[in-house]
Formats: C-alpha cells, structure tokens, sequence
C-alpha cells in the first residue's frame, strides 16, 4: 500500500510544472501543464466570499490576466468554491503566453 501511495504522489508531482509561477498571498501557486491549472491553497474560511487577494508573478513573467482583466497587484475573486475557476492567462518577456484557470483547495497542496 505504500508504495502505491508512493507512486501516486510521484505522479502528482511529475504532473506539476514549475513554469509560470503565480503567487497568490504569498503562496505559491503550481501550474499542472497537464490539466492547465494552477491550483491555489487559501483558508476555508475564505470559500463563499469575494476575496481581494494580493497576485503577483516570478521573474520572467511580465503580463497576468485573470478573467479578461490585466492584474498588476491585488485582485478580486468573486464568491470562491472549490468548483470555481478563473481564466488566465500569463505572458513571459519572449511573448510566451500559458492559458488556463486558477482553482482553490483549503487544502495544503504540495509539490515534491
């Protein structure tokens, strides 16, 4: 059984891509390359509100648009669930752009 459990975190883990980092609040935000997803862990306490979070991005990126809105600090995510997902795009310094959505866990989310 451990080993399985094993395995699938490996999996997990080689599913996560470390390009086009988001940090929302300080927490970094891991991008899945293969589900085009960045999935952000923020307190339960936050899930049903609109939430003005602090977003910013890593070196090397330069254009954030969450919901067709360009993001330069702090954005408003309206009525938060788990189910919910925001459009996103980022935008490196060669014009390289990443599309995907923005989805929120309370739960910790860990990369290996």
């Amino acid at each position: 059984m451990r080993k399985k459990i094993l395995f699938i975190l490996l999996i997990i883990s080689l599913n996560l891509n470390l390009q086009a980092q988001i940090v929302i609040n300080n927490h970094t935000v891991y991008y899945d390359s293969q589900t085009n997803t960045w999935l952000a862990s923020i307190p339960e306490t936050m899930f049903g509100k609109d939430c003005q979070l602090t977003v910013t991005m890593q070196d090397g990126w330069n254009h954030l648009t969450i919901d067709n809105q360009f993001v330069d600090n702090q954005y408003i995510f309206k009525n938060i669930t788990a189910e919910s997902t925001y459009q996103t795009s980022i935008t490196d310094a060669d014009g390289n752009t990443i599309i995907g959505v923005i989805q929120f866990t309370f739960l910790p989310v860990i990369h290996l």
